[in-house]
């Protein structure tokens, strides 16, 4: 379901080492380094890496697998100033992104040189949407491929939610054919605790998803006091199989606040986990909330 909001300004968010999100089709992919507070790293497979800025709008700078390699380079905003004029979001807010495109084919030796593309987006109105992490309250941002002729291309919607500093859902629409991607669980690393603060911490939500209600918060607190986590569950759903999966939030205070959120379904060893990738489709979560 998609329904307006009133929501205030955001802004942009910051990744740190440790993050990761896992997708409804159950691929994760995980942070593991931030440069100079501009370039993050993320590691998909063993053998495919990528390259973002904080700005989820921005190109991917740079893509490695096996078979090819995609760098991208932006070179302007439009006039507006870095991270551009969609920060803070709000309605209304729109942005013009060029950017150098160079890309190489691995497997027939194919280079293609650099570029320029465009990418128009804007922030258009505010939702509602559930989907696998969770239901919020969201920004819908949709940016478009802008051709040599000004023509609109492929469109890109993102679904903004406030509450966890990430889109939750993301619709591709081309002239073909249309994707959607939509998140079952984003986790926050907190590597500054020890591995045994790391094991309580991961004990603690365990125990919150088998025993809590919903909304009933849990505290858990760091030895040195520094760290507090707030957890609970936000919806329980029974399966047709008679199994359980559970949303949940993590709120993480400590310097700053940041937040955690997924799916978690009930093994029978009573163990709460994201549901395996091939599982996914089983548990017939379209239309199921």
């Amino acid at each position: 379901s998609k329904e307006h909001v009133d929501l205030p300004k955001v802004k942009a968010s910051e990744w740190s080492l440790g993050d990761r999100i896992t997708y409804g089709n159950g691929r994760s992919e995980r942070v593991i380094k931030v440069d100079g507070g501009k370039k993050v790293f993320w590691k998909k497979t063993k053998t495919t890496k990528f390259t973002t800025s904080h700005n989820f709008i921005e190109p991917q700078l740079h893509y490695e697998s096996k078979t090819r390699i995609l760098d991208k380079e932006v070179i302007n905003f439009g006039g507006s100033d870095y991270p551009d004029a969609l920060w803070p979001l709000k309605i209304g807010n729109s942005v013009n992104i060029y950017y150098n495109n160079a890309y190489a084919n691995l497997k027939v030796g194919e280079f293609f040189k650099k570029t320029m593309r465009n990418v128009e987006c804007s922030v258009d109105e505010t939702a509602t949407v559930q989907v696998l992490i969770g239901r919020f309250d969201t920004y819908v941002v949709n940016c478009y491929s802008i051709g040599k002729t000004g023509k609109k291309g492929t469109k890109n919607t993102y679904y903004y939610a406030p509450d966890i500093d990430h889109w939750v859902l993301k619709i591709t629409k081309t002239r073909k054919k249309q994707y959607e991607k939509e998140l079952m669980r984003l986790v926050r690393g907190v590597r500054w605790l020890s591995k045994n603060e790391r094991k309580s911490l991961r004990i603690s939500l365990q125990n919150v998803m088998e025993n809590n209600q919903t909304g009933q918060k849990n505290i858990w607190q760091s030895k040195d006091g520094k760290t507090i986590v707030e957890s609970y569950p936000t919806k329980t759903m029974k399966l047709e199989t008679g199994g359980f999966c559970r949303n949940y939030i993590q709120i993480i205070k400590r310097d700053k606040i940041s937040r955690s959120a997924g799916l978690l379904c009930r093994n029978s060893d009573k163990k709460w986990a994201s549901p395996k990738r091939e599982r996914v489709k089983e548990l017939g979560f379209k239309g199921f909330f």
